[in-house]
């Protein structure tokens, strides 16, 4: 994975949203983008028999993009969808992925998800390159995800199944 140049302009937040507390407090109110993209239902089987389900918004750029939802979350949290709508503007093909049990993945698990699911997402990333071998991959995960995310990309795993071409940790839970 290589490095991507800094941002064009500065991101900062504005005066009246300057504290962290209160950004996440008014995410929460913002509305989410409908679930109006046309999409279909995909499921990854995983090494121990648990699945993975999510769904695939077609694009038209040659990326997709991989979002994986925070913690308590699914593919239908307000933040997600808003990931959609953003990806499919840019005209990236979508993968929302629900964790273990999560979403349309509910009792399709026996083990529950946590903050060192990096295999996971590396099943993910798999999955799609080997449905999707012409795409560039970008992941986009928050929060609990995001912390799985850098467990695989980090090395923190033995041999990840996967990896993305590049990727975006929203608000990993670290120190």
């Amino acid at each position: 994975m290589r490095k991507l140049s800094p941002p064009p302009l500065p991101c900062r937040a504005p005066w009246w949203a300057a504290s962290g507390h209160l950004q996440t407090i008014l995410g929460n109110y913002l509305p989410g983008e409908p679930s109006s993209h046309p999409s279909e239902p995909f499921r990854i089987p995983l090494p121990d028999g648990d699945l993975l389900t999510g769904r695939h918004y077609p694009g038209e750029a040659d990326v997709l993009t991989l979002v994986f939802h925070g913690l308590g979350g699914d593919d239908q949290a307000h933040y997600v969808r808003r990931t959609v709508t953003l990806a499919r503007k840019l005209g990236h093909h979508v993968w929302t992925v629900n964790h273990r049990g999560c979403g349309e993945g509910r009792g399709l698990a026996k083990r529950p998800y946590h903050s060192g699911s990096g295999d996971d997402l590396g099943a993910a990333f798999a999955a799609a390159r080997e449905r999707h071998p012409e795409l560039r991959q970008l992941a986009v995960a928050y929060s609990l995800s995001a912390n799985a995310l850098l467990l695989n990309l980090g090395g923190g795993l033995p041999e990840p199944a996967g990896q993305p071409d590049a990727a975006i940790a929203v608000n990993p839970p670290v120190d």
